[in-house]
């Protein structure tokens, strides 16, 4: 971010990364960078960058071009509304994204918006408007993923299976009064599970829960 003092950034121009071609971590937090803002070669000379913020921008859109190397991608408290098709293709070291307080809703995500991220260990969702968990999560290395404080109100049957790297799962603040039959089953490795502040009805529905 912008140093106490000086202006800041709107305007993220090629130039400065071709001339630091061995950067790794780029924090522009707190600027008031948009999508419009960032052209789309901006990170083309980028090859070693894996770490970048931009966390607290005026957003409205995925950053296009990102270099393949990133390895954690902070995007949280923007504007971002829709992530279309591929939009995180490319990012094969990709550990840990942070979407937390956007506009996020189901249908404004393609199906396939994570299922590509196979070394991804967190994602984070917190703070958006989804009704469900997204499709297509990634399985295979996915430690810790917080969906808290959407509008989920439904999560499907076989939605976390196959999620056995799965340690910390957070769905608190949401809308759910139930969840399916065995939905955890796959979660042999979950030690920490947040489910506080959903209006659930406790019937028979969710005594398996309980047993759980």
């Amino acid at each position: 971010a912008s140093p106490a003092g000086q202006q800041r950034a709107r305007f993220v121009p090629p130039l400065p990364w071709a001339r630091a071609p061995l950067l790794e971590r780029l924090h522009l937090d707190d600027n008031s960078v948009s999508a419009a803002g960032i052209e789309e070669d901006a990170f083309a000379e980028s090859g070693r960058l894996r770490l970048l913020f931009l966390s607290r921008n005026h957003l409205s859109s995925v950053p296009p071009g990102l270099p393949p190397a990133l390895e954690e991608l902070r995007l949280d408290d923007n504007r971002i509304h829709t992530i279309p098709l591929r939009a995180f293709e490319g990012l094969p070291a990709l550990r840990r994204l942070v979407l937390d307080g956007n506009l996020l809703a189901n249908q404004r995500m393609a199906d396939d918006t994570f299922s590509r991220l196979y070394n991804l260990s967190e994602l984070s969702l917190g703070r958006n408007a989804l009704a469900a968990p997204p499709a297509n999560l990634p399985r295979a290395r996915l430690r810790r993923l917080s969906l808290a404080a959407n509008a989920i109100s439904h999560v499907p049957a076989g939605s976390l299976s196959r999620m056995r790297a799965l340690e910390r799962l957070d769905l608190s603040d949401n809308n759910l009064t139930t969840l399916p039959r065995g939905l955890f089953d796959d979660l042999s490795r979950l030690s920490h599970l947040g489910l506080r502040n959903n209006p659930w009805f406790c019937g028979c529905n969710l005594a398996w829960l309980r047993d759980w």
